[in-house]
């Protein structure tokens, strides 16, 4: 099934602040126009509000044109084909004995943005997405189930693998068996770690939470993460889910290291939150749609750690963690977080033992940062959050 929308966002400065408004109808545009200004109206004159971004004040500042976010072969993919792939999909899962689909999904996105504004600037940029995920299950005494997907910007996906990988884990989750409460150290997969990272580290490095006083985070130079940990949110990176030339306001898009090597360097702004801290934003306002207004998030946020190698091998007594239920429970603001671990496995001697039948850990994701001792070479974007699988040393199980 196809589905398609065009439409207008509109921003207007008016009276000291600013309003927002939409419309999906072109003739619609100057009555939308005129509610903007009311709205901006209604909130009255702002101090800190410096106005929409000009072409000569980010003159400095080259807007690169990105590779790898358009691919005409997923536009031109016809209804025989997307069947096809759901059917790789299905034989990925059934290429493995005693499992079954729970369901699977193929779908495509082109997007074509364009922004204008009065002060001179002039973007357009196309971009397309394809994504696949499956879902499957494996009979025991009860019912055992993985998942697996994968995203990408050019057709460049292998569905048959999507679900063989969700079945194979489903399969190898089976008979598990129950673990003595302890610490333990923890080998956290891509999935794992970008439910962590999107439930609590995007809401402490955003501008506006940090100056409220509703971060974490608050003093830059402060050393908050294990001395080999990097975290960068990049707009250009090739071929990511956040990547394009320019952001959601018209600022061109940039790296911006978070922490260097554990030490907290920059938060991300919008336009609105850095002129109040007296900086330039880095190209972090993102909406969903036209009809969305922009808000502050990363673009590709990226984890590093110096120490690369093979988590599992480097474990001498841990547990692997699939996936977290309940991730958007955590509390943003702390970082205490109390989540069910999902297609858990015992490591013992650098091996995976047995499934596990099911474990909760408890801890904080603040103190986490600090216990990241090694990164391993299985890279997955897992939409904007882009890291490999972690170790993670002494957390609470039970």
């Amino acid at each position: 099934m196809k589905s398609s929308s065009r439409g207008f966002g509109i921003r207007v400065s008016y009276g000291g602040n600013f309003g927002f408004a939409s419309t999906d109808d072109e003739k619609d545009l100057e009555k939308r126009i005129d509610a903007a200004k009311k709205n901006a109206k209604l909130k009255g004159r702002d101090e800190d509000w410096k106005g929409f971004v000009g072409a000569e004040e980010d003159k400095d500042k080259r807007r690169e044109k990105v590779e790898g976010i358009y691919d005409r072969d997923i536009v031109d993919l016809n209804g025989e084909e997307m069947i096809e792939f759901v059917e790789s999909l299905m034989e990925g899962i059934k290429s493995v004995k005693g499992t079954f689909p729970i369901g699977g999904e193929v779908s495509t996105q082109e997007e074509q943005f364009k922004i204008i504004n009065t002060n001179g600037i002039e973007e357009e940029e196309k971009r397309t997405m394809i994504y696949g995920s499956a879902e499957a299950s494996f009979r025991d005494d009860g019912m055992n189930s993985a998942y697996d997907f994968a995203i990408s910007r050019d057709l460049n996906i292998d569905f048959e693998e999507i679900g063989r990988n969700a079945a194979n884990l489903a399969k190898n989750s089976a008979n598990g068996k129950k673990i003595r409460s302890g610490r333990y150290d923890l080998v956290l997969s891509p999935l794992a770690v970008s439910e962590l990272f999107d439930n609590i580290f995007i809401h402490a490095i955003n501008g506006e939470e940090v100056m409220k006083g509703r971060s974490k985070f608050s003093n830059i130079g402060e050393e908050v993460g294990n001395a080999g940990l990097t975290i960068l949110d990049d707009g250009l990176f090739k071929g990511g889910c956040g990547t394009a030339s320019f952001d959601d306001e018209g600022f061109p898009s940039g790296k911006n290291y978070i922490l260097d090597e554990g030490i907290l360097k920059n938060f991300i702004y919008d336009s609105y939150t850095a002129g109040k801290e007296g900086k330039k934003s880095m190209g972090n306002a993102v909406r969903e749609d036209y009809s969305s207004f922009p808000e502050i998030d990363v673009r590709n946020l990226i984890v590093a750690h110096n120490n690369v190698g093979d988590p599992i091998e480097e474990t001498r007594d841990g547990i692997l963690i699939n996936s977290f239920i309940g991730a958007h429970t955590s509390n943003e603001i702390t970082g205490d977080f109390s989540l069910e671990g999902k297609n858990a496995f015992k490591v013992e001697r650098g091996e995976i033992k047995y499934p596990i039948k099911s474990l909760m850990v408890y801890g904080n994701f603040f103190d986490l940062l600090k216990a990241i001792v090694i990164a391993g070479r299985d890279i997955k974007m897992v939409y904007d959050i882009i890291t490999p699988s972690i170790l993670v040393e002494d957390q609470r199980v039970i």
